[in-house]
Order: C-alpha cells, then structure tokens, then sequence
C-alpha cells in the first residue's frame, strides 16, 4: 500500500533541509553567483550587482514554503494522484539539478548545492520510485503541465518578493574603490 503521507513528508523535509542551505547561504553568496553570470535579461542588473538581501531571502523561502506545502497536501488529499503533487514531485528533482547546473555554470558554490545531490535528488528519486510502483507517473501529460508551472513559481516567487520589498530585496551596496 502506498503511504503518500510518507512520500510527502520526505518531500517537504527535503524541501525543508534545502532551503535551510538557501536561508543561511543564499544572501551572503548571490551576488558572487549573479556576478558570475554572462549578462541577460534574466538577472536585473542592481540584482546583479548588489546580491540578494536576507530579507528577500527570508520572504521568497517563506513564498515557495507555501507553494511546497499545497503541492504535498494535495497529493496526500488525492492518494498521489494530483498533477500539482506529481508535476510538483518532478520539478522539485529537476531543480535539484537546476543547483548543481548553476554551480557548474559558476565554477563555484552556489546556494542549495550541497543538499541537491545529497537530500533533494535522492529523496525525489525515493519518491518517485515509490509513486511508480503504484501505477503514479510524474511524466504523464498532467504532471508534465504542472512541473512546467512548478518550475516557473521559482522566477515568479523572485518577482513577486522583489515587488513586495522593493528596494530592500537588493544586498548591501559594493564597497567600490574602498581599501
């Protein structure tokens, strides 16, 4: 029998034990991580520049905190077989790898790397295993659907954070020309 609570539980504690890397390494490292990136339209420029504030940080993980949770109730609720859970399942791992691409990308540490390979992937592979040997795929039409909007929550959470704070989601400014 397929004990979904179980599933989510190690989801969001996985979720749990990544953003706790996030929360402590997130702000005193990205603007290293950012600065690091060919420029774009992806990355603002200030944010670029300055990095990311604690408290953009704090607010963003209590953001996606929300949207995790909905994901595993949803899927406990409907015994795996919500897309959310399922599609929220898959985008959860792809973002595990989305960790380690970026610090490849770097050539240096980025926030979230070290639980990726160490919490999120195994845990998603866990899980996963554990959905499909009840018949529950995170690769149907549906789940593929809500991984897409699962993973775009990761921009969006960025953009409504830094709408709320304005300005206070930016890192302290460069010490430019100090000795």
């Amino acid at each position: 029998m397929l004990d979904v609570r179980r599933v989510a539980t190690v989801v969001f504690l996985a979720w749990c034990a990544n953003d706790l890397e996030e929360l402590l390494t997130m702000a005193p490292t990205s603007r290293d991580s950012l600065g690091r990136l060919p420029p774009g339209r992806f990355v603002p420029d200030a944010v670029r520049e300055r990095g990311l504030s604690q408290t953009h940080v704090n607010l963003g993980i209590a953001i996606m905190g929300g949207v995790v949770a909905s994901a595993c109730v949803a899927g406990v609720a409907t015994r795996g077989r919500s897309a959310w859970f399922r599609g929220g399942l898959l985008a959860f791992g792809v973002h595990g790898f989305g960790h380690i691409a970026m610090s490849v990308r770097v050539r240096g540490y980025t926030s979230g790397v070290l639980t990726s390979p160490t919490v999120v992937i195994p845990a998603w592979l866990w899980s996963r295993r554990r959905l499909a040997a009840h018949g529950l795929s995170d690769h149907d039409a549906s789940a593929l659907i809500a991984a897409a909007a699962a993973l775009a929550t990761v921009p969006a959470t960025h953009a409504v954070t830094y709408a709320i704070l304005g300005k206070r989601s930016l890192g302290p400014t460069p010490d430019v020309g100090r000795a």
